[in-house]
């Protein structure tokens, strides 16, 4: 019986090991790649600039790897709310109706930046 006891919970301790080991997925950012400074194409196939920089930085901070695609404008907010990217790294103008369209209600609407 003890050794039933002892297996099962060094099987539930190896499982749990398993578990916490795997890495997150990587975060998916998605950026205008024709508005320079903020994003355009570099020589060697990638994209660079402010919100490249911005991005990676972010990912860095949350110890998470990161893809980031390169989009037109028009089309990075409805990919946003499908669910398609986890967050933006272009430049847009803030206006009052900017919480309602873009943010779902478990979002805390607030603005982190003030300008």
């Amino acid at each position: 019986m003890i050794r039933y006891v002892l297996s099962s919970t060094g099987a539930a301790l190896l499982l749990t090991t398993c578990v916490y080991a795997q890495e997150p997925p990587p975060l998916r950012a998605a950026v205008d790649g024709t508005f320079a400074p903020h994003a355009f194409p570099n020589l060697s196939g990638g994209y660079q600039g402010f919100n490249i920089d911005l991005a990676n930085e972010i990912a860095k901070r949350l110890k998470r790897k990161i893809v980031i695609d390169a989009a037109q404008f028009s089309g990075l907010v409805p990919a946003l709310q499908a669910g398609t990217y986890d967050f933006l790294a272009a430049p847009t103008t803030v206006t009052r109706n900017a919480p309602r369209a873009c943010c779902s209600p478990r979002v805390n609407s607030t603005p982190i930046f003030n300008f």
